[in-house]
């Protein structure tokens, strides 16, 4: 997975969930998918982010252009 190829993918929709408070359970019922696909994704986007963390994905996720401040107080969870 590349950053460039998930920019309008599931892992910035999991970001800008995770920056919005939402726990693993709550992505994972928004998104359709078990749990366990949400904390397996998050994983491999700290691998590519080289985050240490959910907040630091978050984080680095600002920084690489994958989401925005303004993205987060966006509404839709879609």
């Amino acid at each position: 997975m590349t950053i460039c190829r998930d920019r309008t993918g599931e892992g910035r929709r999991i970001l800008l969930l995770i920056a919005r408070g939402r726990t693993n359970r709550e992505i994972a019922e928004t998104l359709g998918v078990s749990e366990w696909a949400v904390k397996w994704r998050l994983r491999e986007l700290c691998r590519v982010l080289g985050a240490r963390d959910r907040a630091h994905a978050v984080a680095q996720g600002i920084r690489s252009g994958l989401i925005s401040v303004r993205d987060m107080h966006l509404q839709d969870d879609r």
